[in-house]
């Protein structure tokens, strides 16, 4: 049985698209759980709805008060699942039908490669990116954000995310992780949950990453993340030199790092603790030891404009 875990706020827009993806799957046996966070708008009646025709398939808890970020909702839905494997669903994208079929196929996969299911296992697939009408923008978000899957090691993950959570399945052995989380002081310092779930996949298990696109990425105005174009000029230069933002994001990382450690600190092998000590130590070094640090550790962005800004702010900030 897998379970997949929607979060929803004020999506009445695109919630039905969403919802009717799922119930048009080739695998059925899942369960879908879906946790509201405060809508002011017509979700929950739109979710009710769907509740009352299949009572069966969908159950819906919603929050007595905004939980203040998609990350701590999605991790509280992390905790009410019981099942083998979890999924994780924004609100305004569209499933592709066999989208559940080729993940969990890859799951298996990876159980058999591994031989061991008593780690955490992550699965992790390619999508579409689409306008708002779903329009094609690009077959790949890979492609459209300049990432690369094969930096999926904890020394990469620790300074740049590459999972999509809503295109990415996790085992129970990683759900278990996920619930050492303290929701209400340990979700401040994650910068979001897909982020997390491949750093605990990395540290403790394994990350199997599939090109074949199976959703389509829907970006409009409310995007609580959204991809960027990686080769846009307007993203180059905003990203280059707006250094105080940059220099946010990258000590964002250190926070979530250092909160990393401390939570899973007893579970970790000694190599590991080591990686995440010295990146979490960086900014207390002199620029030379900063350099030779992530160097020595690799702990480099991908591609040549994220890196240049990613040494400038640790040299001159």
């Amino acid at each position: 049985m897998i379970d997949i875990l929607l979060a929803t706020y004020n999506g009445q827009k695109f919630i039905k698209d969403q919802i009717e993806s799922i119930l048009a799957q080739s695998y059925t046996d899942w369960n879908l759980i879906i946790q509201d966070d405060c809508s002011s708008d017509e979700t929950v009646s739109i979710l009710r709805a769907y509740q009352e025709k299949y009572p069966e398939k969908i159950k819906i808890f919603l929050n007595k008060k905004n939980s203040g970020s998609c990350v701590k909702n999605f991790l509280s839905l992390a905790q009410k699942s019981r099942s083998d494997y979890i999924m994780f669903c924004d609100q305004d994208d569209i499933w592709l039908e066999d989208k559940i079929q080729i993940t969990l196929k890859a799951m298996k996969e990876l159980e058999k490669e591994t031989q061991d299911k008593d780690i955490p296992l992550l699965v992790h697939m390619d999508l579409r990116v689409v306008d708002e009408n779903l329009n094609l923008i690009s077959d790949s978000i890979f492609k459209y954000q300049k990432m690369d899957f094969k930096k999926d090691k904890l020394n990469n993950l620790l300074v740049q995310n590459i999972i999509t959570g809503c295109c990415s399945m996790c085992n129970k052995n990683l759900i278990k992780f996920l619930n050492l989380i303290d929701l209400e002081t340990d979700s401040k310092n994650i910068i979001m949950y897909d982020w997390w779930s491949g750093l605990i996949a990395t540290a403790f298990g394994k990350i199997k990453f599939v090109s074949r696109p199976t959703l389509l990425y829907r970006q409009h105005k409310k995007n609580q993340v959204g991809a960027k174009n990686a080769e846009s000029l307007s993203y180059v230069l905003k990203n280059l030199f707006n250094f105080k933002q940059t220099s946010k994001i990258i000590d964002d990382t250190y926070i979530q790092a250092e909160s990393f450690l401390n939570i899973y600190f007893k579970f970790l092998n000694s190599r590991n603790i080591k990686i995440i000590r010295e990146y979490v130590n960086i900014k207390k070094y002199n620029k030379f030891k900063r350099l030779y640090i992530i160097i020595k550790y690799s702990f480099f962005k991908y591609g040549f404009l994220r890196k240049l800004g990613q040494v400038l702010i640790l040299l001159f900030f």
